[in-house]
């Protein structure tokens, strides 16, 4: 049932991408209240293909190469900011709360008086860092009330104290749905898959090291950018695949005998590996990864170890779940959904 005393606004740029974070936080808050969703795009494309933006109409299409891109921009805000008020108007200020998720759209809603004003931080990627002096960072989020961050490594290059850290959520259903078998998996040995996101947290050296103790198996990286794979393509039982979408690793995934994760030493501690952790016992594979105070919680469903030795020893003696480890694995999975993030953050914004 929706919760009738409070609605969200959420303004954002990346609402047609599908693993973009606030898409899929934004698909689960719908189901707890009202939200209407903004789509900003248009304030620095000009092409309106806005769920809600104001009439595009304003000028004609003839004229826009004869103005300056700057003011013409600062216009189209304007414009574009007078619509959003009398929206907001229309909804009625009392209980509502606005979620930005760039530097535009925290420009956009400063100086909105009697609204909660919360700022979704991804990543510190070119829409949060590329700032002037004139426009800090610093001076961006001053008027915010609560700066949820969903990577934990940004947090202290904050200029605020007011951060709450939301680890992201897993598609559970995109995890879990059964996918043919990709054409372009090794059809002989063993299958070893990895998938990483943000190489900092991988152990390049490590991986290289078990292929070169396990020659007999196949390991599978699938990466989204790494400078590594150059290194990497030197082995040949290491087969690299770039993946652009989230929704294309699990394929390869599901078809690996284990999954595994060999950490960077450094980064043991991080957090952020949690999330790998999550979608691989969603998918209910064997899980290996190496020894970490922040995995102890897995420990009865996770194999753990400290050394290559001991890696390859346990991806040797891996078998197949059994269906009541593969209930237990997906039920830690459950646990870690977008459905939970979004019932946090409607808890975390009814409290602050």
């Amino acid at each position: 049932m929706k919760d009738i005393t409070s609605n969200l606004v959420i303004l954002a740029d990346d609402w047609f991408d599908s693993d973009s974070m606030i898409t899929e936080l934004a698909k689960q808050l719908e189901d707890l209240t009202a939200v209407l969703k903004v789509d900003i795009s248009g304030l620095t494309t000009f092409h309106y293909q806005q769920q809600y933006s104001h009439n595009n109409k304003i000028f004609m299409p003839q004229l826009w190469p004869l103005l300056n891109k700057r003011l013409l921009k600062r216009i189209n805000r304007y414009f574009f900011k007078k619509h959003l008020r009398a929206k907001l108007q229309e909804i009625g200020l009392q209980k509502l709360c606005i979620i930005v998720t760039s530097t535009e759209a925290c420009a956009m809603v400063a100086d909105i008086p009697g609204v909660t004003k919360v700022a979704f931080i991804s990543d510190l990627n070119t829409k949060w860092r590329k700032r002037s002096r004139r426009d800090s960072l610093e001076k961006l989020l001053e008027p915010m009330q609560l700066v949820i961050v969903a990577k934990s490594t940004i947090i202290d290059e904050l200029p605020t104290d007011k951060t709450c850290l939301l680890l992201p959520g897993i598609n559970y259903e995109l995890f879990t749905k059964t996918y043919p078998r990709p054409a372009t998996l090794p059809v002989k040995g063993l299958l070893a898959g990895c998938y990483v996101e943000d190489p900092c947290l991988f152990d390049f050296e490590f991986f290289i090291s078990l292929s070169r103790q396990l020659p007999d198996w196949r390991f599978i990286f699938l990466y989204r950018d790494s400078d590594a794979v150059e290194q990497l393509s030197k082995h040949q039982n290491i087969f690299s695949y770039q993946i652009s979408k989230k929704k294309e690793i699990v394929p390869y995934l599901q078809y690996c005998d284990v999954l595994i994760m060999p950490i960077n030493e450094e980064q043991e501690n991080n957090p952020d590996n949690l999330l790998r952790v999550w979608e691989y016992l969603a998918i209910a594979k064997p899980v290996i990864a190496s020894t970490s105070p922040l995995l102890n919680a897995y420990a009865d469903i996770l194999q753990l170890a400290d050394n290559v030795e001991s890696f390859v020893a346990k991806m040797i003696m891996a078998r197949q779940l059994g269906d009541e480890n593969k209930q237990q694995s997906h039920a830690m999975a459950q646990q870690e959904t977008w459905s939970k993030r979004a019932k946090k953050v409607m808890h975390i914004i009814r409290y602050m």
